[in-house]
């Protein structure tokens, strides 16, 4: 458990503005789960011919997405899954409804390098693997990129880099980083303590995708339409890890 992690209090769960770091309980309801799913091109991300797959799910919420994509992985493939996200009160919530024994929920943040790095390591070696065949980020990059800048965020993507075969990313555009800051003043809240000084602004989504591509090995082999609310969901693939 991670002592340190934001909590939702009762008045947050219906102000999306009072969750600095997302962790709001009300996420489902901005958009479809089935409408996500759809999105995923299944023969890409299942492209080996191995039986088993396993995935990454950071930022998981309450796990309704996590058990979404697991459902979907599952027509075709065993899979087993480790879902992670910073709020302590949403993994509680996700390990309480969940009744798929193969998804495995922890409260990690992300962020910190050596929490995630012991996270996914003890999951791994658990599992005898060296790697994840897929890791899902909906809708997280922007959190990690206001509430610890470019560095941060690079650092971050430079970890996972080591831990992806497929990396699948919806980040959110730049509209939605002006649209966050206007909640949090509305909320009362401190203000996200980098977001006058982080670099990738307007063009945040070509600059992340620039830099996944030239900076942490990847090759992009799928791009989606843009969606209704907004996002594309780009899908890469790491070749170092064979």
């Amino acid at each position: 458990m991670n002592k340190d992690a934001p909590v939702l209090h009762k008045m947050e769960e219906f102000d999306p503005g009072a969750a600095k770091h997302g962790n709001f309980i009300t996420y489902y309801k901005f958009h479809s789960l089935k409408e996500r799913v759809d999105l995923l091109p299944i023969h890409l991300l299942l492209s080996d011919s191995r039986d088993v797959t396993s995935f990454l799910d950071i930022g998981c919420n309450t796990g309704d997405l996590t058990e979404a994509v697991y459902k979907e992985i599952s027509l075709y493939k065993n899979c087993y899954a480790l879902a992670l996200d910073l709020d302590n009160s949403l993994i509680e919530r996700a390990i309480e409804k969940n009744h798929i024994c193969n998804i495995s929920y922890k409260c990690v943040n992300v962020a910190e390098e050596s929490e995630l790095i012991n996270a996914l390591n003890d999951h791994l070696e658990l599992n005898n693997k060296r790697y994840f065949d897929i890791v899902f980020l909906f809708s997280v990059t922007m959190w990690i990129h206001l509430n610890y800048g470019d560095i941060g965020l690079m650092a971050f993507f430079q970890t996972i880099s080591k831990y992806a075969k497929v990396l699948v990313v919806e980040p959110q555009p730049w509209k939605c980083y002006k649209s966050a800051v206007r909640r949090l003043k509305r909320a009362k809240k401190e203000p996200f303590m980098y977001f006058n000084s982080i670099k990738m602004r307007e063009s945040v989504e070509e600059d992340l995708d620039l830099f996944l591509r030239e900076a942490c090995s990847f090759e992009k082999i799928y791009e989606s339409p843009r969606t209704n609310w907004g996002r594309k969901i780009s899908i890469y693939k790491q070749s170092r890890l064979l």
